[in-house]
């Protein structure tokens, strides 16, 4: 993904998802909380983390989204196309962009300001009913451009991968 211009940060995670071992707790070995170890036991000479969270910057590709004229033509779409008849039509039709400029109404003076969406689910990655494992990927969309783009494959971002619960099935 490097060579592509997406990079990710490998972030490790507590095995019972309480903490990322980020920030404050960056050189923590053990979770505070459920006093979990960070590490694998079984690497006697190497540390090997039991959960790690992919993160994938969205900032590089939204600044992308600008440099190219074709998409950034439409990246304040949603400031000139609202529907004045309370029909749901795009996004920023909805009460959380409302309730969103409300709060924040110096956001709402620049239409250029990204305006995103968060999506995820949990797959089984290998396809098992039996497996023991989850995966949680996580989208961003792009609410600035029209709806018929934004839910193009190519306008939908990865912004992380998050490894899911391992969990035992009863017999």
């Amino acid at each position: 993904m490097k060579y592509v211009g997406m990079e990710y940060q490998a972030i490790d995670a507590c095995p019972n998802d309480h903490i990322l071992y980020y920030n404050q707790y960056e050189f923590a070995t053990e979770c505070p909380i459920c006093h979990s170890s960070r590490y694998r036991t079984d690497q006697v000479t190497k540390k090997v983390s039991r959960k790690v969270l992919r993160y994938i910057p969205i900032i590089p590709r939204l600044q992308r989204l600008f440099r190219c004229k074709n998409i950034a033509q439409f990246m304040d779409y949603h400031a000139r196309n609202r529907s004045g008849d309370d029909i749901l039509r795009m996004p920023a039709d909805g009460s959380a962009f409302t309730d969103m400029e409300e709060k924040w109404p110096h956001f709402k003076e620049e239409p250029h300001n990204a305006r995103l969406s968060l999506a995820a689910d949990g797959v089984n990655p290998f396809a098992e009913m039996r497996s023991t494992y989850s995966v949680w990927p996580v989208f961003v969309i792009n609410n600035n451009i029209p709806p018929w783009m934004s839910i193009k494959r190519e306008h939908i971002m990865l912004a992380m991968i998050v490894p899911g619960i391992i969990f035992t099935l009863e017999q």
